[in-house]
């Protein structure tokens, strides 16, 4: 089986144990569990969920609930360890154009991504806040700016089985960051070698440990 295929069987199970949906800024820098705990648990989960499979393909619970948080994108490095973004952005900071039809048509003229700060600097600004009260007030000013945009982050996480017993106990925070006005939630991730790319737009950023 190739990276990607095994990328995407994880991905699925750990889509599918996460019935929690915790703020990510809420979330532990890091956080270990008891093996012992993780393993009665997957071998709980593995109890109830039978998934159809290929002939060939067979399908363990890596990561439980508590470790993985609802995720964006993944991907595993070369020594089998998780990194996966999540996103702190989404529900105040990064808005769906389709919920601001005033905003369709100019919109369409930006060009640049100064283009867009601009734009959200005039539409946002602190003299239109009565204007903008579906905008939360993030930072706590008593203004509905665009500086609201500004203060919740993205995520990246990386999590990987310590004692080598083929379940993952242990999540570490490993970037919290890329909160200006015109990013985007961290869309993809990618770990390779000693660099880990980290794709947020409107700009993919590399990082090293």
């Amino acid at each position: 089986m190739n990276k990607f295929t095994s990328s995407l069987l994880i991905g699925y199970f750990i889509v599918l144990c996460s019935c929690k949906q915790p703020v990510a800024e809420n979330i532990d820098t890091i956080h270990q569990l008891n093996p012992n705990v993780t393993a009665r648990f997957s071998d709980s989960v593995g109890s109830i969920i039978k998934p159809q499979l290929a002939d060939g393909l067979t399908a363990t619970l890596w990561a439980v609930d508590s470790l993985i948080f609802p995720p964006i994108a993944i991907d595993i490095d070369d020594q089998g360890r998780l990194f996966y973004t999540t996103t702190g952005r989404q529900k105040h900071s990064e808005f769906d154009i389709r919920g601001h039809s005033d905003w369709e048509i100019r919109s369409i003229s930006l060009q640049t991504v100064e283009d867009r700060r601009k734009f959200l600097h005039e539409e946002l600004s602190p003299e239109n806040s009565s204007k903008n009260l579906w905008l939360s007030d993030v930072n706590g000013d008593s203004s509905h700016d665009w500086r609201d945009l500004t203060i919740e982050k993205e995520f990246v996480y990386r999590v990987e089985d310590i004692n080598g017993d083929g379940i993952a106990d242990k999540t570490q925070q490993v970037v919290g960051d890329f909160h200006d006005e015109v990013t985007d939630v961290a869309g993809g991730v990618l770990a390779d070698g000693d660099d880990l790319y980290v794709a947020v737009a409107p700009d993919l950023w590399r990082m090293k440990d």
